[in-house]
């Protein structure tokens, strides 16, 4: 069994409580519906079961809200079980402390002796026991921002988990992680639905964006995926760089360009603005 966490447990009790509470409603509406066709009040009785219909679909509503809750619950159940079945370790909210007092120190700085080191030097460092076969630590995080380090980059095993409910969530998140660590590099995108795939690119601030594949060697480029292949990827100006492509030989080769005089080539005004042309932005 999973934890789905105190904060799910909140969430379930308060779906469960409002389909209870509209699940009494509905019953006190059926039985004053009764008392009243016994005493001959017929209007008052069908205006009364008008309210029963409207309590009736808040009712199914209620149901429904906490059907897709629980459907979601399940999901992220059966997602970690599947992260923990490669190899993952979902640490608690006391191992999570003392996983980022090992990653971080008091300034925040990335600790230099737990970059890309295994799962079993970092867990010994921060002083709790793991599984022999563990290859990275699952983090659940809520937070995003520099006050919260497991949202930004790692440069090793640990991968943060951030739930999210709808893609526009979704997407706000990205958003916030890229402001939080660094801009420009890539992000990777595990889905068959191209309006999400094109939402993200025209979001997130980066270079490139993998579909479907292993992020890291995937940027570096393959035989399948059409990147450049190479071990040094520019971020473009968001990351301060002069390129944001796959740095190749090109990149590395000088180019002289010979210029001699032309016959005048200008284009009006009116054709370099457009639409734009005499209106009040010119």
């Amino acid at each position: 069994m999973i934890d789905v966490g105190e904060w799910d447990q909140r969430v379930r009790q308060h779906l469960w409580h409002d389909l209870e509470a509209e699940h009494l409603h509905l019953a006190k509406v059926l039985d004053d519906v009764g008392n009243l066709v016994g005493q001959g009040s017929f209007e008052t009785a069908r205006r009364r079961f008008g309210e029963y219909r409207l309590a009736h679909e808040r009712h199914q509503q209620a149901e429904r809200k906490l059907e897709m809750f629980c459907a979601g619950v399940r999901e992220v159940g059966s997602f970690l079980a599947q992260l923990q079945q490669e190899g993952g370790y979902l640490v608690s909210e006391a191992e999570k402390l003392k996983l980022q007092a090992a990653y971080w120190d008091a300034d925040g700085r990335r600790t230099a002796d737990t970059i890309a080191r295994p799962a079993a030097v970092i867990a010994e460092k921060a002083g709790f026991p793991i599984p022999a076969d563990t290859a990275f630590f699952i983090v659940p995080e809520r937070h995003i921002g520099k006050a919260h380090p497991f949202s930004t980059e790692k440069l090793g095993v640990v991968l943060a988990i951030f739930k999210y409910h709808g893609f526009d969530m979704a997407l706000d998140m990205v958003r916030q992680i890229f402001e939080t660590g660094g801009r420009g590099h890539s992000c990777g995108i595990y889905s068959f639905d191209d309006d999400h795939i094109h939402r993200l690119a025209l979001t997130a601030p980066v270079s490139r964006i993998m579909v479907r594949q292993v992020q890291s060697s995937s940027n570096a480029g393959t035989f399948t995926n059409g990147m450049p292949m190479t071990s040094s990827m520019g971020c473009g100006v968001w990351g301060g760089n002069i390129t944001n492509e796959n740095i190749a030989l090109k990149h590395y080769m000088n180019v002289t360009w010979v210029s001699r005089p032309t016959p005048e080539d200008r284009p009006s005004e009116q054709e370099l603005f457009g639409e734009f042309y005499n209106s009040e932005i010119f």
